[in-house]
């Protein structure tokens, strides 16, 4: 295979315990999120890692492509590097649970991104467009460089307009251009099959769970203009 998905769906989220089979419009969230990554035309499998019976059961109602992991994880990235050990492919893309309106085109726009060897790490953004949204601390903004690479990332409102008190019922202001993360995430097959070869040591964690990419790690960034809205 050339490039397989995996979705991790832990059930006991710190934000909301059991988001994962909140039911959304008669589907749990998990199955959104499947059949979205499956419409993909670059993909040719779509797996579910899970660390619960729970969510094994009810993935089973629509697919057979379900792993329960060996042991406990601290990351979607983890649990996405253990199925990884076991399937034959170049490309593994970690879709979050967050994303149920997530465009397959984006999958493939990720996908296609093997073609440049310089990009070891790729994920999306989308720009801010609300003022809401910016200052929402649950909404993961990013910062790149000239060249589209990711920074940094911060649930923190960045970049803050000089000179200007924002408040969330305001108007956008003039000139700001801003980004939201996408919870995509495209990662090379793991070297030698290695479940930790995609260690958070690339990755500097700072307050919230976000933090700045260290050189030699930077992850290629698609701006893109996908909105994703139940």
């Amino acid at each position: 295979m050339h490039a397989v998905c995996v979705v991790p769906a832990r059930y006991d989220s710190q934000r909301f315990r059991g988001k994962v089979l909140a039911d959304v419009g008669g589907k749990p969230l998990v199955q959104h999120v499947y059949e979205r990554a499956a419409r993909a035309a670059r993909l040719d499998a779509v797996w579910i890692a899970t660390d619960s019976a729970r969510v094994e059961a009810a993935a089973h109602r629509f697919t057979t492509n379900v792993v329960v992991s060996g042991q406990p994880h601290s990351t979607g990235t983890d649990r996405v590097a253990e199925v990884a050990r076991d399937l034959e492919a170049g490309i593994f893309i970690n879709v979050q649970t967050d994303e149920p309106m997530m465009e397959p085109a984006l999958v493939d726009a990720l996908v296609a991104l093997m073609d440049d060897p310089a990009v070891r790490f790729a994920s999306a953004m989308s720009r801010i467009r609300d003022t809401r949204d910016l200052l929402d601390p649950n909404v993961v903004k990013v910062v790149c460089d000239g060249a589209g690479d990711a920074l940094y990332f911060s649930r923190a409102p960045i970049p803050w307009p000089r000179g200007v008190d924002l408040e969330a019922s305001m108007s956008w202001p003039d000139g700001l251009v801003a980004h939201k993360h996408i919870g995509i995430w495209r990662h090379p097959a793991p070297p030698q099959r290695s479940r930790r070869a995609w260690s958070s040591s690339a990755f500097s964690t700072g307050a919230g769970g976000c933090g700045s990419w260290r050189s030699g790690s930077i992850p290629r960034r698609i701006s893109s203009d996908f909105e994703n809205t139940l």
